[in-house]
């Protein structure tokens, strides 16, 4: 049938979706009412509030993927997963990180 490996990675990659989901389902609901004032740069710039789940989500995510390259690395160091991959899959959790954190979230409901 699978590998053993096979059906850890599956499990793995289950069990962050299904965290990922219950983490942005309750942040969903936590909204607050639209913003009175407009968007301004200041707004933009400098309204980041840290939001543990949104954290250690992205955190875990980033660690996973770093430790299933590495892994894959070493599996196969003739066909190694290319630089520019993990460069792009950091750069999405980047992008996740600052819309739902910096002071775009805050604007969400208004510009969206």
């Amino acid at each position: 049938m699978f590998p053993m490996r096979t059906l850890r990675l599956l499990a793995i990659g289950l069990l962050t979706g299904i965290c990922w989901t219950s983490v942005s389902a309750s942040l969903a609901l936590a909204h607050g009412a639209v913003p009175s004032e407009g968007p301004t740069v200041a707004n933009l710039a400098l309204g980041w509030t840290f939001e543990p789940a949104v954290v250690l989500v992205l955190l875990a995510a980033a660690i996973g993927w770093l430790r299933l390259v590495a892994r894959i690395d070493r599996a196969h160091p003739a066909n190694p997963v290319p630089r520019r991959r993990t460069v792009a899959f950091l750069a999405g959790l980047a992008a996740v990180a600052v819309s739902l954190m910096s002071g775009i979230n805050a604007y969400d409901t208004t510009l969206f």
